[in-house]
């Protein structure tokens, strides 16, 4: 029996030329409402408004005219995203400014633009009309866009960059900037419309010298409704070249994002001289001392209490593994040892002898894989490992980490945003790896690996022990068998 119908996922037909065609279409659906007007004055037809266009178009006053707008639409264009972005910036970042910006923006938002507009002509000449309308008109929106952006940063990759210690570069350029361009990109390419309605509205309402705002006022004056028309058409055409402009900038930064270069180009002199960690770790302790004991450690969230009265001893340079079923506080606790949570009550002592500078050192391969998904594999571990391409160490890095990547089945010139699920894990485990840490922490982190990849990768883990101290969350008996050491139970209790 043959199926009664099939679903076709295959796009619908359109035009090859669909711009093309819109615009013949418009041209002909445009000559004709000419015609059927039969008045020059109320509508020129399109090949009347091209000769008026050619008439311009040898004319130096228009050019001037056009260069001189060109200039102040562009000045009050980018004025204002730099006065948006900055106070987004300031109140993102000193959230007590927001009440200094709320009257003005509050006012900007909520006032038509004509009463304004009336103000600005009784306080300005008329060449600075054009600007201060620009500005008014496209602050408001850059800067909510600004402020969206930021505020949706993500706070889990803030948090993975806070335990790896990510240099305030990487920070920004990695987690803010993408954050930010998401929502400004978008508003730019729709204000630099906004900013040549209001910049040549400022002009016909001013008239300065020689804008092309005056000039198509003038041709109004006139009666040169094809002068009209065609000066119209040479302002659309500037605002859609500055809004092809920015689509193409914003399409640039997001392939920049998404496409990465080989890292190192040249292979090392002498590779076989490598170390086996290509970043020294803090010394080795004793396997017999502790590194890390907990007293008394309660956290609640509302009235739902995670930890009560928790304890431990963890040794040093030694694997332990939290163990309990699921929301019995695994996660709680390594949020509270890494800084990222305050206990409600109790106390975590690091001790002097295992960490005598007081600088404790956390990786960790967290639940979330919480990558930085527009770069590699390679760049991922480079900036949890606080390196830079220009580095000298960056070679030897790469040297000894590439060879696992690649064992593991990961590309490295790829960006991770095109990897499943449980190749984001290896790449989350082989970067909390490469970390140079003194406390080594796996929350839940196999759940996504089949068997064969799990093994090898708790493999390495295993080899850390001696080196790093580890903790490892899991419910997991064959996990906790596989460790064969320490075992720290949490329950209702």
């Amino acid at each position: 029996m043959k199926l009664p119908r099939t679903y076709s996922s295959s796009p619908r037909k359109s035009w090859k030329y669909p711009g093309l065609v819109g615009a013949v279409f418009f041209a002909l659906a445009w000559e004709a409402l000419a015609r059927l007007v039969g008045n020059a004055i109320l509508l020129p037809g399109p090949l009347a408004v091209t000769r008026a266009l050619g008439l311009l178009a040898v004319r130096a006053d228009f050019w001037l005219a056009l260069a001189f707008s060109l200039a102040s639409v562009l000045a009050g264009f980018f004025t204002s995203i730099v006065l948006a972005v900055g106070s987004g910036l300031l109140n993102h970042f000193v959230p007590r400014t927001e009440a200094l910006f709320a009257p003005i923006l509050s006012i900007l938002k909520s006032a038509p633009l004509a009463a304004l507009t009336i103000i600005l002509m009784i306080w300005l000449e008329p060449k600075a009309m054009p600007f201060a309308l620009i500005v008014l008109a496209v602050t408001p929106p850059v800067y909510s866009s600004t402020c969206a952006g930021l505020a949706g940063t993500s706070q889990k990759l803030l948090e993975m960059a806070f335990v790896f210690r990510f240099r305030r570069s990487d920070k920004i350029k990695a987690i803010y900037l993408p954050a930010l361009l998401k929502q400004l990109l978008p508003s730019l390419e729709y204000t630099s419309g906004l900013a040549w309605k209001a910049g040549v509205t400022g002009e016909i309402l001013a008239q300065p010298f020689r804008r092309l705002g005056s000039g198509l006022y003038e041709a109004k004056i006139l009666l040169e409704s094809a002068e009209v028309l065609a000066y119209l058409a040479v302002i659309l055409l500037l605002s859609y070249g500055l809004g092809r402009i920015l689509e193409l900038a914003a399409h640039r930064l997001s392939a920049g994002a998404s496409t990465s270069a080989q890292l190192v180009d040249t292979p090392l002199e002498s590779p076989e001289a490598l170390p086996d960690t290509p970043i020294p770790l803090a010394s080795s302790p004793a396997a017999s001392m502790t590194a890390i004991s907990v007293r008394g450690l309660t956290k609640r969230f509302g009235d739902k209490v995670i930890l009560k009265d928790f304890a431990a001893d963890i040794p040093a340079a030694a694997v332990s593994v939290i163990a309990g079923p699921s929301g019995r506080g695994k996660s709680t606790f390594f949020r509270l040892l890494m800084g990222l949570s305050r206990a409600d009550q109790g106390t975590i002592d690091f001790r002097d002898e295992m960490f005598p500078d007081g600088n404790v050192r956390f990786a960790c391969a967290f639940q979330e894989s919480r990558l930085l998904e527009q770069y590699t594999v390679a760049e991922n571990l480079l900036m949890a490992a606080g390196l830079r391409k220009s580095d000298p160490q960056t070679k030897v890095f790469l040297a000894h980490w590439e060879p696992l990547i690649a064992e593991h089945g990961l590309p490295a010139d790829q960006a991770v945003r095109y990897f499943s699920g449980g190749m984001k894990q290896k790449v989350s485990l082989l970067r909390a790896l490469a970390s140079p840490s003194d406390i080594l922490i796996l929350d839940e982190v196999f759940r996504e690996l089949d068997p064969a990849a799990e093994a090898k990768l708790l493999q390495l883990f295993l080899r850390e022990k001696g080196t790093r101290t580890v903790l490892l969350a899991t419910h997991r008996g064959d996990l906790i068998e596989q460790t064969a050491g320490t075992v720290i139970y949490l329950s209702d209790s």
